[in-house]
């Protein structure tokens, strides 16, 4: 099975029509809706920052429902790696038409200025945003000087504890439980961590760094003072206690930080708190090669100051390119991906609907998917999901460099306040750097 790996990590819409235009053929789907040319287009989707995608799911989800409904449009996927990264796309000419990614990634695209504002579209179409998630709404003012709207959420990423109950019996030790603190997990990863019959068995996989502090609303720059905002008290706090998992005897082969890998592939990892998104594909092709991973999870651990949160809300949006030659129809694209047939399948399908939930929505969550069948589904709708941090454009980067602290303290033995000082001072570099050009 092909799987789209996505290298940087979606705005999709709910909406029902498009804009004028002219042209030989016309279709409206209501005698209200504006018209919108019914020419063959091929419309390019670009799926940049989100950890896997498989061709199945684009299938499912993206190519095979717009082909039924509008048979003059043919989606074409593009992949986010070396050679087509954003800037890369601008300069060559080859901007898609849609892109496909995750709220944090929705800054480098502004900064590059090639995101639609699809305000006029929404109003002309009558598209009510009161359907979403309040949460979602809410969080568009940090990416709106002028009340511009960017592109609309498609579905919303959940973060748990994910767990696998062999290596649990095999020693012996009670499963995880929701509502854990990180010491309540630390605690568990100790009684895991340890070398059996020569397999090096491990306890949990943090996510690193950033996600830990996702549970606080750790912001990376403090935007007031334009400058980096690591060298904080608590993400010396979050910094400090991912070295102690990490620092467990046996956690650390050679150079080299856990993987996902540990956790599906070899099955040594028997604790990860990671996005569902980015496991359940892998879940499901276990299944269906008959070799299922008996899994479960729980919410994901957090901060006592924090209990009762998720990380910060990830959800994936859809937008409309400024750059592409067929608005119109890329915004019926993503209207009628976020219709609400399209959202109760993916609903189904393991990906968690951007539309306000009811008890309906949450029973049906992965109800299709035989790798959910009997999973604890209170470590999903159990906790909020954090509010997000004021984001800034230099994100991204900043990102980068608090992660890679984690590695200058358990590989190469740094103390975690010179390691979050030198990231600091590189952050400060960075935002110094791209405010002068």
């Amino acid at each position: 099975m092909k799987t789209y790996m996505i290298a940087t990590t979606l705005v999709t819409l709910t909406l029902m029509g498009v804009t004028g235009c002219t042209a030989s053929k016309s279709i409206s789907t209501d005698k209200n809706a504006p018209v919108v040319s019914t020419e063959p287009v091929t419309l390019k989707v670009y799926m940049y920052g989100l950890k896997e995608l498989t061709d199945e799911e684009f299938k499912t989800y993206f190519s095979d429902p717009i082909q039924k409904k509008y048979p003059y449009i043919t989606l074409e996927p593009l992949v986010g790696v070396k050679g087509s990264l954003p800037e890369e796309l601008i300069t060559s000419g080859s901007f898609p038409d849609i892109i496909l990614t995750s709220v944090a990634r929705i800054p480098e695209f502004m900064k590059l200025q090639v995101l639609e504002d699809i305000s006029p579209l929404i109003k002309k179409n009558s598209i009510s945003l009161d359907r979403f998630e309040p949460s979602i709404i809410d969080s568009f003012r940090w990416y709106s000087d002028k009340g511009e709207v960017f592109g609309l959420p498609y579905s919303i990423n959940f973060a748990a504890l994910f767990y696998n109950k062999n290596i649990f019996d095999k020693f012996g030790i009670p499963y995880p439980k929701d509502g854990m603190t990180w010491d309540d997990a630390l605690e568990l990863s100790r009684k895991l961590t340890r070398n059996v019959d020569g397999v090096q068995y491990k306890g949990l996989d943090t996510g690193g760094v950033s996600l830990m502090g996702f549970g606080l609303s750790l912001p990376y720059v403090n935007k007031a003072a334009n400058k980096a905002a690591l060298q904080t008290d608590q993400w010396k706090m979050v910094l400090d206690k991912a070295k102690e998992f990490y620092e467990i005897p046996g956690m650390i082969e050679g150079d080299k930080l856990p993987g996902a890998g540990e956790f599906t592939s070899d099955q040594r990892m028997a604790m990860m708190a990671a996005w569902g998104n980015g496991l359940t594909g892998t879940f499901e092709t276990l299944q269906a090669e008959g070799k299922p991973l008996h899994w479960d999870m729980v919410t994901i651990p957090n901060f006592k100051e924090a209990m009762g949160y998720s990380r910060e809300a990830d959800y994936q949006l859809l937008m409309v390119s400024k750059t592409s030659k067929y608005k119109e129809q890329a915004f019926q694209v993503i209207s009628h991906i976020t219709g609400d047939e399209l959202q109760d399948l993916i609903n189904r399908k393991g990906r968690l609907t951007s539309l306000k939930k009811n008890d309906q929505f949450k029973k049906s969550f992965a109800a299709d998917l035989p790798s959910y069948k009997g999973k604890n589904m209170n470590a999903v709708f159990g906790v909020k999901p954090q509010k997000l941090h004021e984001p800034s454009d230099y994100d991204a980067n900043l990102r980068t460099l608090v992660n890679n602290t984690l590695r200058e303290v358990v590989v190469n033995k740094k103390d975690t306040n010179t390691a979050l000082r030198e990231a600091n001072e590189k952050g400060d570099k960075y935002i110094l750097d791209e405010s002068n050009k």
